[in-house]
């Protein structure tokens, strides 16, 4: 799951607000932003807009990517056994 979250916030470029390195890093990067409220209102504000112009909003394209995907893989397989 920690995947996942790490390339939907690099998606919507806020990969270095959100992700962190370490656990450090984590309490590091939650406490800057809650005591940043502005920042915080501005993310908040801002997020629905970001999500909608994102990569991750753009299913024909991300079908045609999987669907890719799996080809490439068949192929691949295929070579394996010949």
């Amino acid at each position: 799951m920690g995947r996942i979250a790490v390339a939907q916030l690099t998606a919507l470029g806020l990969a270095e607000v959100c992700c962190a390195e370490n656990q450090q890093d984590y309490v590091e990067k939650a406490v800057a932003l809650a005591t940043n409220t502005h920042k915080l209102s501005q993310l908040s504000r801002g997020l629905r807009d970001r999500m909608q112009a994102s990569r991750l909003m753009d299913y024909k394209a991300y079908s045609r990517d999987v669907a890719s995907s799996y080809r490439a893989m068949w192929i691949a397989h295929c070579e394996k056994k010949v």
